[in-house]
């Protein structure tokens, strides 16, 4: 029995959106979003969320998960979605 194992690198990158690079579910926008929208929505949710802004120390802990889910998920739908050009160095130009 062969076991297929598929992952995020089997997808060429020039087929990779941007739900591909980051999680848009955390920061509650739809994946075809803009980058207006992308960053309007992460500097509202790092106020929110920032781990100075708590005063409760258990609460400063969860804001401090939720902030790094935050960021990651900016960075990877803010990532400019990978091109590969077809023709680069297939002629050695």
């Amino acid at each position: 029995m062969v076991k297929i194992i598929t992952s995020e690198l089997s997808v060429p990158a020039c087929l990779r959106t941007r739900a591909d690079l980051g999680d848009s579910s955390v920061l509650n926008l739809p994946p075809t979003a803009s980058d207006y929208e992308i960053r309007d929505r992460y500097r509202q949710l790092s106020i929110q969320y920032h781990p100075d802004k708590q005063r409760d120390e258990s609460a400063k802990e969860i804001a401090s998960k939720e902030f790094l889910k935050i960021q990651k998920a900016y960075q990877g739908m803010s990532a400019p979605i990978p091109s590969d050009n077809l023709f680069s160095n297939s002629i050695g130009y």
